[in-house]
């Protein structure tokens, strides 16, 4: 058809400071004892998916491994978990987080990495 030219959508680039910040306020949030649907109820709003924090893990420490690194839409960034299993058993690891910062601020972790 003359005029229907695919377009091509473009994410817009994270905004790296904006984006530490939400993942140490995500961060302080497990540790604090918070859920993860409260987050959804702050202005502005943030979008988190962690299975750990889902099954009910408690996150006893953390460490934010570094500045990041910003690829197109997100901040991936490591960090060393301390988290306390349901069955009070205390497991440390690292992990990656992907943090994007519009239209959403979203913390989603990388199940891949």
């Amino acid at each position: 058809m003359a005029g229907c030219a695919p377009q091509t959508y473009q994410s817009a680039p994270v905004d790296a400071e904006i984006a530490r910040d939400t993942l140490t306020h995500v961060l302080d949030a497990w540790r604090s004892g918070q859920s993860i649907e409260s987050l959804r109820g702050e202005s502005p709003a943030v979008v988190v998916q962690d299975f750990d924090w889902m099954r009910g893990d408690k996150l006893v420490e953390y460490q934010i491994l570094g500045p990041g690194q910003e690829a197109n839409a997100n901040l991936i960034a490591k960090v060393r978990l301390v988290l306390q299993r349901p069955d009070h058993e205390v497991q440390e690891q690292t992990v990656t987080y992907l943090v994007g910062t519009a239209p959403t601020l979203t913390v989603f972790r990388d199940i891949f990495h």
